[in-house]
């Protein structure tokens, strides 16, 4: 886990203009944040806290993100969500983070 965070930290030292950050492939992100007693979006927002981060898994079937993503999305923990609709969000609590 500390190399995946510290690859996307020297990416970010790199690209100090970047926008937003999207990667692929880190399935093992929610193993890793239980781990540590942390949601996803938790770990997410340690290493990427300014700039919206989304990360899909290898898989195609999930999708990571931080803090900032779902404030520049305007979802919250009031946001209405339909269980069968495009979003289908895991936990229905202020930690959202998997879609």
């Amino acid at each position: 886990m500390e190399k995946r965070q510290q690859a996307i930290k020297d990416y970010l030292k790199e690209h100090p203009n970047i926008k937003q950050l999207r990667g692929v492939g880190w399935d093992d992100i929610k193993r890793d944040s239980k781990s540590r007693g942390l949601a996803p979006k938790e770990l997410l927002d340690q290493v990427v806290p300014d700039i919206p981060a989304v990360f899909i898994s290898n898989g195609h079937h999930s999708i990571l993100v931080n803090s900032k993503a779902l404030e520049i999305a305007g979802i919250d923990k009031n946001t209405l969500i339909r269980k069968a609709g495009l979003l289908n969000v895991i936990q229905r609590q202020e930690s959202r983070q998997e879609f």
